[in-house]
């Protein structure tokens, strides 16, 4: 995925992998990084990991550049004035792919604050 870092801001995504409970004792190792993000100040509010091991993230964001993917549910952001819109991205197993992104919300002021993902691999997001 190659992320563009004219802002000062982008979050970082780290994935981290902890053994199970009841398992061997192991330490947590970082799977990996990577960054996700528009211009401006975005807030990531909820994670999922799938069987696979693709993270879904969602969030908000001000920044009308923020990646979203081709034939996204929405390709732009609807607010003004630079206000927050909630998004929702897939990235890879392994980091290096963002297989899909995009905005949610209307005209105003919009989160998009969890997520969880059922064993097919369909993400449910709430949010306000």
């Amino acid at each position: 995925m190659k992320v563009r870092t004219r802002g000062f801001l982008n979050f970082v995504l780290a994935l981290l992998s902890v053994g199970a409970i009841g398992a061997a004792k192991t330490a947590p190792h970082l799977v990996y990084g990577t960054y996700l993000g528009g211009r401006d100040k975005e807030c990531a509010t909820g994670i999922a990991v799938d069987r696979s091991g693709a993270a879904y993230v969602v969030g908000r964001t001000p920044s009308p550049d923020f990646p979203v993917t081709p034939h996204a549910f929405s390709t732009q952001t609807h607010v003004n004035n630079n206000d927050w819109t909630g998004f929702v991205s897939k990235i890879s197993e392994g980091g290096d792919h963002l297989l899909y992104s995009s905005f949610l919300g209307g005209n105003f002021r919009s989160s998009a604050n969890a997520i969880a993902v059922d064993p097919a691999g369909r993400a449910v997001v709430a949010g306000s």
